[in-house]
């Protein structure tokens, strides 16, 4: 088992990963890896978002064609 370091390395990597991928693809990757994801915003549209830093959970930036542009995990 990863230790909580080796879990955010693991974490930070993927989410450089994620980058560029179509929601769809980026959802499998993140879910493949044992890991969960939120939609934070699309295009200019904000969600709203809780203040919980799960640490099992990618949060996702859309562009407006469902695209990432952003990917972060705490």
């Amino acid at each position: 088992m990863a230790t909580p370091g080796q879990q955010g390395n693991h974490l930070a990597s993927l989410c450089l990963e994620l980058v560029g991928l179509h929601e769809s693809l980026a959802s499998h990757r993140i879910q493949g890896r044992g890991y969960q994801y939120r939609i934070a915003a699309v295009g200019e549209e904000s969600r709203p978002l809780t203040a919980d830093l799960k640490r099992d959970r990618v949060n996702l930036w859309l562009s407006d064609d469902r695209v990432v542009v952003r990917a972060e995990a705490f």
